[in-house]
């Protein structure tokens, strides 16, 4: 593929939401319990809930490209609950999602170079390609045997919002010295009415104080109507600290954990049951179904994967 011409924005979805038809959609009749979000909203406030689904990096190269509008949408039609998803920031300040801090793995760049395109920056570093340079890449499917070409393209912020609001939650990593909440995000989530949908970031959470994330939390309530969800960070050893700080601002029963380790299994038995306990299962050896059984049945209630259809 040489230079993209002809690709899909979040505006264009939208309009025409038959746009985009899920390749697996012969294969998987997710049911209306994990589909809906408001049953989604519901469950995540229920510690005692069902198991509820966080797909790394979005569709992460199971059926479309990581990071990309396409593989949000699958993950949307299949039933995921949550994404997450990664945020940089081009030369001209243009908000994208975006894994590495360079365009090589994931995009047709070489590919672009090799047959002579001009006006693509001589480095590969995304910080210093503009916005209208990115438009010219394609992201590609990684596979072991070679990577396929695409015509989707960097997806960017607002284009993510816009077609996760009110369908899904989303995680923000944010990656970007300059991305804020305060200037950035807010302004794009009270635009499409997003609320629900994206997260205060841990990026920013847990750089902040409290009485911070309390300010923009009680600032979606009263401008939403909702309570804003939210995930208090928590590892083996820090869980009474974690637990104290939900107990005195009143916050959502959930913990989130990161990487699995076994020894925080016996950290957080005395929290499985009143508690929404997050942890990550993307990770060799425990990113196999097998695995994800055993979480389950230990008392994690919110579990990240990579294949995100198997979880379902």
């Amino acid at each position: 593929m040489s230079q993209n011409k002809d690709y899909y924005t979040g505006k264009d979805y939208m309009v025409n939401p038959s746009l985009f038809i899920p390749c697996w959609k012969d294969e998987w009749n997710p049911p209306e319990e994990i589909t809906n979000f408001e049953k989604k909203w519901e469950t995540f406030f229920n510690p005692k809930g069902r198991l509820m689904c966080m797909a790394h990096r979005s569709d992460n190269d199971i059926f479309y490209p990581e990071d990309s509008l396409e593989g949000i949408m699958s993950c949307i039609a299949a039933g995921v609950d949550f994404l997450e998803l990664d945020i940089r920031t081009t030369k001209d300040g243009v908000h994208v999602l975006m894994h590495d801090p360079t365009v090589t793995r994931t995009t047709n760049v070489n590919e672009l170079r090799a047959a002579g395109v001009e006006g693509l920056p001589e480095t590969d570093e995304l910080a210093e390609w503009t916005f209208e340079q990115l438009r010219k890449l394609c992201l590609v499917l990684e596979r072991p045997e070679g990577n396929i070409p695409t015509n989707y393209v960097i997806p960017t912020f607002e284009d993510m919002v816009m077609v996760c609001a009110n369908k899904i939650f989303v995680f923000l990593d944010i990656k970007s010295p300059v991305f804020t909440w305060d200037e950035d995000a807010y302004p794009i989530i009270k635009k499409y009415n997003a609320y629900r949908s994206i997260w205060l970031p841990c990026t920013f959470s847990t750089r902040r104080p409290m009485e911070y994330n309390m300010g923009w939390l009680n600032k979606i309530q009263e401008e939403s109507g909702y309570r804003a969800a939210f995930q208090v960070l928590v590892h083996p050893g820090n869980v009474a600290d974690s637990v104290r700080l939900i107990q005195e601002y009143n916050l959502p029963l959930c913990l989130r954990g990161g990487d699995y380790k076994p020894e925080a299994d016996e950290a957080y038995a005395p929290y499985f049951n009143d508690y929404r306990i997050h942890v990550n299962g993307i990770w060799k050896p425990y990113n196999t179904l097998d695995v994800w059984k055993s979480f389950h049945e230990t008392g994690y209630k919110i579990i990240q994967v990579d294949d995100y259809m198997t979880l379902l």
